[in-house]
């Protein structure tokens, strides 16, 4: 009885190392076969990345067409809107020239491989033309994509990576760092605002002073150099700074913006005909920005004066400038009328509904 069990257990250590020689060998003969192991890269084409003009590709029900415009990437149908560029350039990058881990032998009908019916296509234009690259299914073992390049009826094998760089819509091309407020937050010296909701109405302004510190530095001359620094106060009002509510505030009105709508229609779904906030910001220069801010159905949304384009922002925005002259004081200040005479802000105001 002993020695059957023996035999036995030899037979079972004998199937498992078979199993696991099989397994091994099946993987790396995958591996082989559709990534092209350690075999040098195939590239498809013969353009580096300056070459490049314009790019056009397929994502989920979408075609997008990019076009370079004085070495910045722009969506050709809506320059105005603000295009990632980073996110651009990856797929320069992936398509300058495309690499192929491998070019399948005897690859049969391309419809095995997802090709048929491509998923996704990728057209570079450069100026001796241009190649259009089908990206059919994946390789379950090995990850790696199946792929056809226009005028050549092989098929090849990429990294997955290819294809994933061009998974972007229109609303993920967005340059999610933007900020329609163009001037500098260090050198904004004015900052009136004015918020209107159904019980209530308010208008703010507020001005930087630059203000002598005490320094325990010299000059070359070894006289005690005169340092500054920029203080806020209530406009005409010296007597209370307001610093922390002021970098709040600034922090966000020139944060970045979400999204963007450059054809928004009806302002009324944003909002924008009868804003919550008017902000208007002035620089050092004696620049102005007058931007409004609308509560939407499903969020917060500016628009800046004589701008086309609406952008979906946070209702921190809001929250930061929900504050009355009176909160800013101390509460032994009487709250005072605002700044009605102000013609310029006004208008502005009268003008946003």
């Amino acid at each position: 009885m002993k020695a059957k069990q023996r035999t036995l257990v030899v037979l079972l250590a004998l199937l498992a190392a078979a199993c696991g020689a099989f397994a091994l060998l099946y993987f790396r003969n995958a591996k082989a076969a559709d990534d092209g192991g350690a075999q040098e890269a195939i590239a498809l084409g013969d353009y580096a990345a300056a070459d490049i003009r314009s790019i056009c590709y397929t994502f989920a029900g979408e075609t997008i067409s990019l076009t370079q415009q004085d070495d910045t990437w722009i969506l050709s149908d809506d320059p105005e809107y603000h295009v990632d560029q980073t996110t651009v350039q990856s797929m320069v990058t992936a398509l300058s020239p495309m690499q192929a881990l491998r070019r399948l032998e005897n690859a049969g009908d391309p419809a095995q491989y997802g090709l048929a019916s491509p998923e996704q296509t990728v057209t570079v234009q450069t100026e001796n033309g241009e190649t259009t690259f089908s990206f059919g299914s994946s390789n379950s073992v090995t990850g790696a994509v199946y792929l056809q390049m226009s005028g050549d009826d092989a098929v090849y094998t990429v990294s997955s990576a290819k294809k994933s760089c061009f998974a972007c819509g229109k609303a993920g091309l967005y340059s999610t760092s933007y900020t329609p407020v163009t001037i500098a937050r260090s050198e904004i010296t004015r900052i009136r605002y004015a918020f209107q909701s159904d019980t209530e109405r308010f208008q703010v302004s507020l001005e930087a002073v630059s203000e002598p510190v005490e320094s325990d530095g010299a000059d070359s001359s070894g006289d005690a150099a005169q340092e500054y620094e920029t203080v806020w106060y209530l406009e005409n009002e010296s007597a209370t700074a307001i610093q922390s509510h002021v970098t709040e505030m600034l922090s966000q009105i020139t944060a970045a913006t979400s999204a963007q709508e450059t054809q928004p229609g009806g302002l009324a779904v944003y909002g924008l005909d009868q804003p919550a906030l008017t902000v208007q910001l002035t620089g050092s220069g004696g620049e102005e920005q007058t931007f409004y801010l609308g509560i939407g159905s499903d969020g917060y949304y500016l628009m800046e004066q004589g701008g086309t384009s609406v952008y979906t922002v946070s209702g921190e925005v809001l929250d930061a400038f929900c504050v009355t002259a009176g909160e800013l004081r101390t509460p032994t200040r009487t709250e005072e009328a605002g700044f009605d005479s102000d013609a310029a802000f006004s208008t502005a105001l009268d003008s946003a509904g």
